[in-house]
C-alpha cells in the first residue's frame, strides 16, 4: 500500500522476503521511478529509504520480530506511526526530513500522515477515464486500479510544491473561506471513536466560525457499494501485477520467474501472510468483473453527490481513532459502529472508499487527542479537482489546531531508552 521511489526498494523488509527483495534491488539498472525522477530533475536531494509495513500491505510498521524494528510515533515513541508509509511520516513529523513519497492504495500514505500530524496528499487516480494525476509507473504493485504515488509533508505548501513537480499543472489561488462549501456525511462521522471526537468536532466548528459552509449530506450506501470494490479487487490484482512486475524489472532469470507463492512463503508478519494467502487462494476472483462495475457505480455516486450539492470537498475524519500502542495485538478488535472491527479494518474504513472512486484526498493536520496523539481532517474532492482542492485547503489548514513540534533531542532520549522494538 505505500512506498517512495518504489514499493520494492524503498523498505528494509524482514527476514528472507528481504533478502528476495535486496536482489531485486540489483534490477536499478533500470533507472529512477519517474515520479522519484521528476523531484530530483527540479533539485530535490533523496536522502534515504524509509521503513514501512512489510509487503506495503499494512497499517502499522510492527515489526517486533525482524529488522530493522518497528516504527515508533515521534508523538509518542510506545505509539505507532501507522502505515504502510510509517518510516517517511515519522520522519517529517520528526523534522529528520521535509517531505518524503510514499504511495497509497486504500490509505497507506493518509493514515500515518494522520497519526503522526503531518499532511498526506491522495491525487486523482482514475485509470476508466485516463485521470490519474501522477506517473506511478516502475513501483511493486499491489492494485494497478488503486495504487498511487503520493506526497508528505508538514504543510499544506510544502503539498503544493511537490504537486507543481509531480503534476506539473498551474496553481489555483486559495478562494475566501467564506466561498467554500463542505460536506459532511454522518456515514463518515458517527463511526468515530471517543478519544478522537473533542479534536475533530473542534476542527469543524473552527471552520463554521470563519465562514466555512457546512454542508450535512447523506451517503448510507458507500459502505455497501465500498465492500463490492476495495477488498475484491486488492486481493486479486496483486496475482498478476506482482509476477508482471519482477518479469519486467528481474536483473536476472531467477528473478524474473519468482511467483508470488515464493515470497508469500517467505513473509515474516502474520498479517500479511495470511492476507496473501487469500489472494493465491483466489478468494472473490469470480467477484473481480463485478467489482469492476461496482467501482464505477461508487466513483459515480460521490461525484454526484459532490456536484449535486455544489461542494468544494467533503469534510471527514481521516481514521476513527489515534495511533495504538506498539504492544497492541495484532488480533485486536474495535467497536465500530456497534460492529466487531479489527485494528486494521477501523483504520481504513474512511479512507479506502475513496480510493477504490479514484478522487483526489488530503489529509490534514487537527489537534490531538486528551493523550497527545495527533488526529486529521480529510478533504476529498471531485476527480480532477486536485490543484483546486490544495488550494483551499492551505486556507483551512491555518484554521486547523497544528499538533505540538517534536523536540528532536528529547525524542532520541525516549527511543534510547526504549531500546529496540
Amino acid at each position: 500500500m505505500s512506498g517512495d521511489e518504489s514499493r520494492l526498494v524503498r523498505a528494509e523488509p524482514h527476514r528472507n522476503v528481504r533478502n528476495i527483495l535486496r536482489r531485486a534491488d540489483s534490477a536499478q539498472g533500470f533507472g529512477n521511478a519517474p515520479s522519484l525522477q521528476r523531484l530530483i530533475d527540479a533539485g530535490a536531494i533523496p536522502l534515504g529509504k524509509a521503513n514501512l509495513h512489510e509487503l506495503a500491505s499494512g497499517a502499522t510498521c510492527v515489526h517486533s520480530l525482524a529488522p530493522p524494528g518497528s516504527v515508533h510515533n515521534p508523538h509518542a515513541p510506545t505509539h505507532i506511526a501507522s502505515g504502510s508509509s510509517g518510516g517517511n511520516a515519522a520522519a517529517i513529523a520528526a523534522g529528520i526530513v521535509a517531505c518524503g513519497l510514499g504511495t497509497d492504495t486504500g490509505g497507506s500514505l493518509r493514515i500515518p500522515a494522520t497519526l503522526t500530524g503531518i499532511v498526506g496528499f491522495r491525487p486523482s487516480h482514475h485509470p476508466p477515464s485516463r485521470n490519474c494525476r501522477y506517473d506511478s509507473r516502475d513501483v511493486l504493485p499491489i492494485s494497478l486500479r488503486h495504487d498511487t504515488v503520493g506526497p508528505m509533508a508538514r504543510t499544506v505548501a510544502d503539498i503544493r510544491l511537490l504537486d507543481g513537480v509531480l503534476g506539473g499543472t498551474p496553481r489555483h489561488a486559495p478562494p475566501p473561506l467564506r466561498e467554500v462549501r463542505l460536506g459532511i456525511a454522518d456515514w463518515f462521522w458517527s463511526a468515530l471513536l471517543d478519544e478522537a471526537r473533542p479534536p475533530l468536532h473542534r476542527a469543524l466548528a473552527r471552520l463554521a466560525d470563519a465562514g466555512v459552509e457546512l454542508v450535512d449530506i447523506d451517503l448510507h450506501r458507500l459502505g455497501e457499494l465500498n465492500i463490492r470494490v476495495s477488498p475484491v479487487i486488492n486481493l486479486h490484482e496483486p496475482l498478476t501485477a506482482i509476477p508482471r512486475f519482477l518479469q519486467a524489472y528481474g536483473a536476472h532469470e531467477e528473478q524474473r520467474r519468482m511467483r508470488l507463492e515464493e515470497i508469500v512463503a517467505q513473509v515474516a508478519c502474520d498479517d500479511i501472510r495470511a492476507l496473501f494467502e487469500r489472494t493465491l487462494a483466489r478468494e472473490r476472483t469470480d467477484s473481480y468483473p463485478a467489482a469492476l462495475r461496482h467501482g464505477e457505480t461508487l466513483t459515480a455516486y460521490l461525484q454526484h453527490c459532490i456536484a449535486s450539492h455544489r461542494l468544494d470537498a467533503l469534510c471527514l475524519p481521516t481514521t476513527l481513532l489515534a495511533a495504538r500502542p506498539l504492544v497492541t495485538p495484532d488480533g485486536e478488535r474495535l467497536m465500530i459502529d456497534g460492529c466487531q472491527t479489527s485494528r486494521f479494518e477501523a483504520y481504513i474504513r474512511n479512507t479506502t472508499p475513496l480510493s477504490s472512486a479514484g478522487l483526489p484526498a488530503l489529509s490534514l493536520p487537527a489537534g490531538t487527542t486528551d493523550a497527545g496523539l495527533p488526529v486529521g481532517l480529510e478533504l476529498c474532492a471531485q476527480i480532477g479537482d486536485d490543484d483546486r482542492l490544495l488550494a483551499f485547503a492551505a486556507s483551512v489548514e491555518a484554521l486547523l489546531e497544528a499538533p505540538p513540534k517534536v523536540d528532536p533531542a528529547s525524542l532520541a532520549e525516549e527511543l534510547e531508552r526504549l531500546g529496540p522494538s
